[in-house]
């Protein structure tokens, strides 16, 4: 991974004290998703293609247990649907359109 930018810098030093995990592979954006990226209320990935950090157009659930790092992250490519199973066994799916997924550096 490259350097990171100023404007990623705010988002992945507040993960200072843990590690990434819980990424999951859009091979159709060659972006990675992970659950606890969240920056300005949309999720963060990583563009593989450019080498860099983005905001996606993916905006949190409101729920505060959403995207922390007990949540897994999954997706199914043939029915468009992200996954997540978080703590207390809170379960999110998220019907997407790749196509309508968009990124912009943070």
């Amino acid at each position: 991974m490259s350097p990171i930018d100023k404007g990623a810098t705010r988002c992945i030093l507040a993960l200072a004290l843990h590690h990434l995990r819980e990424p999951v592979y859009i091979e159709a954006l060659d972006l990675v998703l992970f659950t606890q990226l969240w920056l300005d209320g949309v999720q963060v990935g990583y563009d593989v293609a450019n080498n860099r950090w983005v905001k996606t157009n993916i905006a949190r659930h409101a729920s505060q247990q959403f995207g922390s790092v007990d949540c897994g992250i999954a997706f199914d490519g043939a029915r468009q649907r992200l996954y997540s199973l978080c703590n207390y066994s809170e379960g999110f799916v998220m019907r997407v359109a790749t196509a309508n997924i968009t990124t912009t550096p943070p």
